[in-house]
């Protein structure tokens, strides 16, 4: 089985970041956190969930007005060999496609290559309505 290690670089946005966690967690093998030092005490809440989820890594890389910067510190600690999923916290992926995830990346790579990409649209929510 393939592994696949999700990404995320997040500051001031704990609750999207909780959404997209629980979401992707079932589907990855990791999922690593860059925490930009913001005032909502998203690192604490997530340094605490990291204790008791094996999966999650969370790392303090204090925010310097640069997302390749901050990109970069969550890249630099993936495994060889594993597939990256990336997301902002305020986008994510529907069911369907994560299940489907597994055995995409498995027919990927069967045909040689090392990159899928997924064509999105933006869905704003106001509560359980869409808008």
């Amino acid at each position: 089985m393939t592994s696949i290690t999700y990404c995320q670089m997040t500051m001031n946005s704990l609750i999207d970041t909780i959404v997209c966690l629980k979401a992707y967690l079932p589907y990855v093998d990791q999922a690593i956190v860059i925490e930009g030092g913001g005032n909502d005490d998203s690192l604490y809440y997530l340094r605490n969930w990291s204790q008791e989820e094996p999966k999650l890594k969370v790392f303090l890389v204090p925010w310097k007005d640069n997302f390749s910067e901050q990109r970069n510190e969550y890249l630099k600690r993936v495994p060889d060999n594993s597939w990256v999923l990336v997301s902002d916290p305020d986008e994510v992926f529907m069911p369907d496609t994560l299940q489907k995830l597994q055995p995409l990346i498995e027919e990927a790579e069967r045909r040689g290559k090392d990159m899928i990409g997924f064509q999105c649209r933006s869905v704003s929510l106001k509560g359980e309505k869409r808008v």
